[in-house]
């Protein structure tokens, strides 16, 4: 599942820049934008930077 818990881990793991540079990727499932979306990491099919940073 993808949600705030499961991005606040991966960026713990991996840090921010590559999360953003992931969830920029042209090859970034759409599937996963649509889960992200509901937590409002994705607005309108693009990253929410300002949200995703404050995961940190």
């Amino acid at each position: 599942m993808y949600n705030l818990e499961s991005t606040r881990r991966f960026i713990a793991k991996h840090g921010l820049q590559e999360t953003l540079k992931l969830f920029a990727s042209e090859n970034f499932p759409e599937k996963i934008k649509a889960e992200l979306s509901k937590d409002f990491l994705f607005i309108g099919g693009y990253p929410n930077v300002e949200l995703i940073s404050s995961l940190i």
